[in-house]
């Protein structure tokens, strides 16, 4: 009987998540910027890329190619700030106001000097 719940089966596989993910990284690169160029970024011959749009599957040597420009994506978007860029600066005024405000906190005044 159909309960109206979900099940582990109806879940997508996470090799079904990844392969749409990469799907949708080439069908970024070929839009932005066609398919020539977007081959010769992944390092794939245009060929490739063409009879992978053809058949609509993603060729062994395609997906190792994708994969690798995702994980280069992934590494670079982590070093970069979310906010388009916190300074050195700021960050350690921050940490300061931090440090500060629990100093007060643990002496129940700002005037505290132990």
């Amino acid at each position: 009987m159909d309960n109206g719940e979900l099940t582990a089966k109806d879940a997508p596989s996470l090799e079904s998540v990844h392969e749409v993910k990469l799907e949708a990284l080439l069908h970024d690169l070929l839009k932005k910027e066609g398919r020539l160029r977007a081959a010769r970024m992944l390092g794939v011959n245009y060929k490739t890329v063409a009879r992978s749009i053809e058949s609509g599957r993603l060729s062994v040597h395609l997906r190792e190619a994708l994969m690798r420009r995702l994980l280069e994506q992934e590494a670079t978007d982590a070093q970069e700030p979310e906010d388009g860029g916190t300074s050195e600066g700021t960050m350690e005024a921050l940490m300061e106001e931090f440090f500060e405000s629990v100093e007060e906190r643990r002496c129940g005044t700002s005037l505290c000097n132990s």
